[in-house]
């Protein structure tokens, strides 16, 4: 009941773990948990700690059983979602994986995290500008994310989009396919071309 497991988040024990989580001993935590597991079966905060134990010990599938326990409890269901869609990319399962980080957008349309992840599982498919449409998206949320920065760059050194998209890093690109290269070397046209290139990144 309530009253057993509130004394268990105050006992030493839950100390103990919690520590080893600290620590990323996850060997160890995961010994503990296991332990005192029959007793709560049903307990969000052992669930959550038996998914993050297995997502980080790259145990996929068990990861993903605790999550969709978890699920069952949680009010913010995107983050719980994107982290089975990650475990579902790395089983291999793409389409499916697609399909979580899609439902995990319909509960949080403003998780730039779920957004790189969709980008990555469509690049993993060859699908191009849906890859780029879901790392521009990751960045008009939140600009400082590196990850989605570093894939749609990486991207459009070997793509080059057909749509429209006013991701600054894309329409950066397209400024410089359209330079003349050897007016490059004029110190006159550099300069230009480097102030252009510096407004172009700046603006949100």
């Amino acid at each position: 009941n309530r009253n057993e497991m509130n004394n268990f988040q105050n006992s030493k024990e839950f100390k103990e773990i919690v520590n080893y989580l600290n620590k990323k001993n996850f060997s160890k935590a995961l010994e503990k948990i296991q332990a005192i597991y029959k007793n709560y079966p049903n307990d969000q905060i052992i669930l959550r700690m038996l998914a993050s134990i297995y997502f980080n010990n790259m145990d996929w599938g068990k990861a993903i059983s605790y999550y969709e326990k978890v699920l069952f409890f949680e009010k913010d269901k995107s983050k719980i979602l994107t982290n089975i869609g990650v475990a579902q990319f790395k089983l291999g399962k793409i389409n499916k994986s697609i399909n979580t980080f899609k439902i995990a957008l319909e509960y949080n349309s403003n998780f730039d995290l779920t957004y790189n992840n969709l980008g990555i599982a469509y690049l993993e498919l060859a699908k191009f500008e849906d890859a780029i449409k879901n790392f521009s998206m990751a960045l008009k949320i939140n600009k400082k994310n590196i990850s989605a920065q570093t894939n749609l760059i990486n991207l459009l050194t070997l793509y080059k989009p057909k749509k429209i998209n006013e991701n600054p890093f894309v329409k950066l690109d397209k400024h410089i396919s359209n330079i003349n290269i050897e007016n490059i070397y004029y110190k006159k046209n550099l300069k230009k071309i480097l102030n252009e290139s510096i407004k172009l990144i700046n603006c949100s």
